[in-house]
Parts: structure tokens; C-alpha cells; sequence
């Protein structure tokens, strides 16, 4: 599931309420991905309360596990950082996990400030 309505729009032609039905009708209780959880290529930088309430839902449909993905790998330790702290809030931590991707070769040092969390 892509994170950024836009995105949502543009990849895969479905907004995120959309997609969060169609979840309710199969296999929720695999684990699901939140793409672009810290930046977009559309949008730019992604609000952390956004991330928090599309895990929120995903997490409150059945979901065991939710994998936030830095998928553009434009992710710093800071932004990473933020994020968790946000999504942390309103899932338990041992119900996430994360994806780095090393675009600008931050993928260590984001997924090292995501154990510190």
C-alpha cells in the first residue's frame, strides 16, 4: 500500500480509503507495507501523523505486522526517527518493521536510528 494519496493515485489507481476496504475483504492479517513513509517523489516530505494513521488502520483491521518502507531511500536518521516515534504512538513496536532503501546511502544509519527507537 502506498502511504502518499497521490502516489496511491498514480501507482496503483486507488486511493488509500480504497485500498483499506479491499484489505478488509482478503488476508489482512498478513503483514502490509506502507510505502513512501518518509518521502514521496510527488509530494515530497511525508507528515509522520499521516503514516501513524494509515498504520493505525492496518493495525486495527488485524494486521500482525506492518513494514514501513523508505522506498525512494530519501530517509535521514532524523526523519526515520520521527516517523517511529509517530507510528509508535498508535501500533506496538513489535508489530512494525523497516525498510530501508540506501538511495543516497543512508540505509545503515536509518536503520541503526530505528533500533535506537
Amino acid at each position: 500500500m502506498f502511504q502518499p494519496e497521490i502516489l496511491s493515485n498514480t501507482s496503483i489507481y486507488m486511493y488509500i480509503k480504497i485500498t483499506l476496504c479491499i484489505y478488509i475483504y482478503t488476508c489482512i492479517t498478513h503483514c502490509r507495507y506502507v510505502s513512501c513513509v518518509v518521502g514521496c517523489p510527488y509530494e515530497g516530505n511525508i507528515d509522520p501523523k499521516q503514516v501513524a494513521l494509515v498504520s493505525k488502520k492496518l493495525y486495527d483491521m488485524g494486521c500482525y505486522e506492518i513494514s514501513l518502507g523508505d522506498t525512494i531511500g530519501v530517509g535521514t536518521p532524523g526523519s526515520i526517527t520521527a516517523m517511529l516515534e509517530a507510528v509508535s504512538k498508535e501500533v506496538p513496536l513489535n508489530n512494525l518493521a523497516i525498510h530501508c532503501h540506501d538511495t543516497y546511502g543512508q540505509a545503515i544509519a536509518n536503520i541503526y536510528a530505528a533500533l535506537q527507537v
